[in-house]
């Protein structure tokens, strides 16, 4: 039984382990030291990541990632919960899979046209459909 995992805002000098957690999901999005990342941990283990980026004057979520050994055992949704309050009162972009808009939308994300984002994200958006990605852009209101 694993326990419950333990969730962190890392610190620019502990952005390693976040590569670490990104390298073993195939991921080559990478993180900045001016990101805000976050580590989910099982027993001091690194499991889960998340980063939140401002990308041309905007807030986006990326790079939300679970190590395979850990998926569909709730710790993204956790990870998820616990990055909600620091997008706080922030609008919010993301790029995502199709199947993961219930995941998102948990946290108050909704599908967007690709009209309605700014235009690098409708173009990362486009790049990742070609490559056969099958995604989608979304959105998350200002909080009042």
């Amino acid at each position: 039984m694993l326990s419950e995992p333990s969730i962190e805002q890392l610190a620019p000098a502990d952005y390693d382990i976040i590569r670490s957690v990104y390298a073993a999901c195939d991921y080559s999005g990478g993180i900045n030291d001016d990101d805000i990342g976050f580590l989910a941990s099982l027993g001091g283990i690194p499991a889960a990541a998340v980063r939140l980026t401002n990308e041309e004057g905007v807030l986006v979520l990326r790079g939300m990632m679970v190590k395979p050994e850990y998926q569909r055992r709730g710790i993204g949704k956790q990870v998820l919960q616990t990055l909600d309050p620091h997008i706080g009162k922030n609008a919010c972009y993301l790029v995502g899979r199709k199947h993961l808009i219930d995941f998102y939308g948990s946290i108050g994300f909704k599908k967007i046209e690709p009209s309605e984002a700014p235009d690098f994200l409708r173009d990362r958006a486009e790049h990742y459909n070609t490559n056969g990605f099958e995604c989608i852009l979304m959105y998350r209101r200002p909080r009042t």
